[in-house]
């Protein structure tokens, strides 16, 4: 969002064209990870917890635990990230060749938007959802998307799993 002063601050860190001295901080994960957690909470700065209902969320809460696993420990991650916990996640599976073919004609790449990085951070999501949940998300429903498909197809099939989720309470 335009109003978020960290996700501008991310993408200004970590886009290619970046230069010295915000470059610079880029090879703190520690500090990414900081920065990515600010902009979870400014996202959600608005949202009112404490009415019961249902909780959705973008990627930005559970994204923090799959690009820093093996990296940073889970307590590090649960301190700077927003204490909301989704009740769905649906994960867009993406093959990362097709992921780099629609994202490499936007206007610039950020660093790690590359094939084979693209691969790690798609396994890494894999084992995430299929081993490695934090405890604070074990009662997250997770719901998996074939995202190779046209935007179409993918939108009908994410649609009728918030539905469901609604109509159910996941």
């Amino acid at each position: 969002s335009k109003d978020n002063p960290y996700g501008r601050l991310i993408k200004e860190i970590y886009s290619q064209e970046t230069t010295f001295p915000l470059s610079f901080l880029a090879r703190f994960r520690s500090l990414q990870e900081l920065l990515y957690g600010l902009s979870a909470r400014q996202n959600i700065l608005g949202t009112d917890t404490s009415q019961p209902g249902l909780v959705l969320s973008d990627r930005s809460i559970i994204t923090a635990y799959v690009s820093h696993l093996n990296i940073l420990p889970q307590w590090y991650i649960s301190m700077v990230e927003p204490n909301l916990v989704p009740d769905l996640a649906v994960f867009i599976d993406v093959l990362p060749e097709i992921c780099y073919e629609r994202i490499s004609s936007r206007n610039g790449l950020f660093l790690e938007e590359n094939v084979e990085d693209m691969k790690l951070f798609r396994d890494n999501y894999h084992t995430f959802f299929n081993r490695r949940m934090p405890s604070r998300l074990r009662k997250t429903a997770v719901e998996y998307v074939d995202g190779n498909r046209d935007v179409e197809e993918v939108y009908g099939d994410i649609s009728l799993i918030v539905d469901k989720c609604i109509n159910k309470r996941c």
